[in-house]
């Protein structure tokens, strides 16, 4: 018949068995290279896409200064074919005609720096994805690593529990 001691026995091969299954073999240093792989692909590509969001961003600002200065070389133009023409350049009409061009400058660069900035916002939520996609990774790496370390443990010591209960079985 077995005894307790029996049993702590068992039952300390078979926490022995589970911490030695989490020791490295061939197989493990293959999945964790693959896993080392696979993760920094993620990592380089989210990477990636952050620069892009970045270079994007820059062309936003750049186009948006682009915008702005046009639109006050287009008033500067008007306002040299105005005082050309013999126009004032003092009435209320011209200001308002600069102001109206200045203004509409404005706004262009408000929608081409938005167009960036959406640009922008696309490349950091791919760079999230990937983010996302390098810790589901670990998680099936540590995951996948756990449940082979409790696999190994368990049929480690089936056979001792199987042969303990036959024993006390045939006693």
């Amino acid at each position: 018949m077995c005894v307790p001691q029996d049993y702590i026995n068992i039952i300390s091969d078979s926490a022995l068995n589970i911490v030695q299954g989490f020791k490295y073999d061939n197989d493990s240093k293959k999945q964790y290279e693959n896993y080392n792989y696979r993760k920094q692909i993620a990592i380089n590509n989210a990477l990636i896409e952050q620069d892009n969001a970045h270079k994007a961003m820059q062309e936003g600002i750049e186009s948006s200064r682009k915008e702005k200065l046009q639109s006050i070389q287009e008033a500067n133009k008007l306002k040299v074919r105005n005082s050309a023409s013999g126009f004032s350049l003092n009435s209320d009409t011209s200001q308002e005609q600069y102001d109206d061009i200045i203004s509409q400058g404005e706004i262009n660069a408000k929608n081409e720096l938005d167009l960036y900035n959406e640009k922008a916002n696309n490349y950091y939520s791919r760079a999230n994805g990937y983010l996302e996609q390098a810790d589901e990774i670990t998680r099936d790496y540590n995951s996948s690593l756990y449940n082979s370390a409790m696999i190994k443990g368990y049929l480690g010591n089936a056979n001792k529990v199987a042969q303990n209960w036959y024993k006390d079985m045939n006693n």
